[in-house]
């Protein structure tokens, strides 16, 4: 996101991640935070990137799920309510101090400004464990690799396009 409005956010938003993570983690359930970036350079050598890092994003949201209540309901509008937020959904309203808009390419149906991009990566199975015999996350040119607990996640390709379902040609 350098050189973007979102840059300054986003550093912030990683800045933060530790403290969120061991957060999460006291729920008893690891979300394999990472620190560092190893990236493979053209001819050879690699670079550690200090500033970045990976996590498991499904550890992130079993840890986060931990003794909280679920409700499925379809969101159909957000607005402003007494210094918070009304969220209309079709199982009825609720209100909150702040709410995480997280529904990517469809958030333009509440107005912020997105256009969709498909991405597609590979998640690699191995033997329990096989992740952390691959070392650090490592990326190079456009591909990266990184070890989660779940096997090796390769990526990535990216295209504009609202489709949903994997492209065989990707």
């Amino acid at each position: 996101l350098r050189g973007t409005p979102l840059h300054a956010d986003a550093l912030e938003g990683l800045r933060r991640w530790p403290a969120l993570a061991a957060a999460l983690e006291r729920s008893g359930v690891p979300v394999h935070l990472r620190p560092g970036v190893t990236r493979v350079q053209p001819g050879g050598g690699v670079q550690v990137t200090p500033g970045e890092g990976s996590l498991h994003p499904p550890s992130v949201v079993r840890a986060a799920r931990q003794g909280l209540e679920v409700v499925t309901a379809h969101v159909q509008a957000l607005g402003p309510s007494g210094g918070g937020v009304r969220v209309r959904t079709d199982a009825g309203d609720w209100f909150a101090g702040q709410v995480v808009l997280a529904a990517g390419a469809w958030s333009g149906a509440f107005g912020v400004p997105v256009r969709a991009q498909q991405g597609q990566a590979l998640l690699l199975r191995g033997a329990p464990g096989v992740g952390a015999r691959y070392g650090p996350p490592a990326r190079g040119f456009s591909r990266y690799a990184l070890s989660r607990p779940d096997g090796l996640y390769v990526g990535a390709t990216s295209r504009r396009s609202w489709a949903t379902t994997p492209d065989a040609h990707a």
